[in-house]
C-alpha cells in the first residue's frame, strides 16, 4: 500500500471522520508520459439500489496533473455518489462538500486512473472496511 500511497503522494490514511463509502478502483500504468490522473465515477445502481440496464462511467473533475489533489478529488467523488439526486458539477466545490450525505453507502465506484513517469503497473478494488448491501427490509453482509 506504501507504493500506492506514494504514487498519489499522500499518506494512506485511516481518518475515521471521513471513511469511504463506495468502491474505489484504481488502475495504474507506467508511460513515458507525465503523470496524470483521471477520476471518473462508475454508476451500476440508480439512486434506489436497483441495477442500472447499462452501468455509465463518467468523467469527474478535470485530469489531475498534481499529485497532491487526488486525496481530495476521491472525496469529492465519493460525496457526489452518496448524493445520486445532485448534479455531479457541485461536489467539485467545497460547498457541494459541506451537504449531508443522502446515502450511508452505494455500490457505484470511484475509478482512479493514474498513468505516467514512475508508476508501475497494478490494478486493484478497495472496498469499504465492511461491504454491505441494502435493501428495503435492512442491512446484510456480502
Amino acid at each position: 500500500m506504501h507504493q500506492v500511497s506514494s504514487h498519489a503522494n499522500k499518506k494512506a490514511t485511516q481518518n475515521s471522520n471521513a471513511p469511504y463509502r463506495c468502491p474505489i478502483e484504481c488502475h495504474m500504468q507506467s508511460g513515458s508520459n507525465p503523470w496524470r490522473a483521471v477520476v471518473s465515477i462508475r454508476r451500476i445502481v440508480d439512486s434506489d439500489g436497483n441495477p442500472l440496464d447499462r452501468q455509465s462511467v463518467t468523467p469527474f473533475g478535470n485530469p489531475i496533473n498534481d499529485r497532491a489533489d487526488v486525496e481530495m478529488r476521491i472525496r469529492q467523488a465519493q460525496q457526489a455518489l452518496l448524493n445520486p439526486d445532485m448534479p455531479l458539477e457541485m461536489f467539485l466545490t467545497s460547498r457541494g462538500m459541506s451537504k449531508p450525505s443522502a446515502l450511508r453507502f452505494t455500490r457505484n465506484s470511484i475509478v482512479v486512473e493514474i498513468k505516467g513517469q514512475g508508476v508501475d503497473d497494478l490494478a486493484f478494488v478497495d472496498l469499504p472496511g465492511k461491504y454491505y448491501t441494502l435493501d428495503r427490509v435492512g442491512v446484510s453482509d456480502c
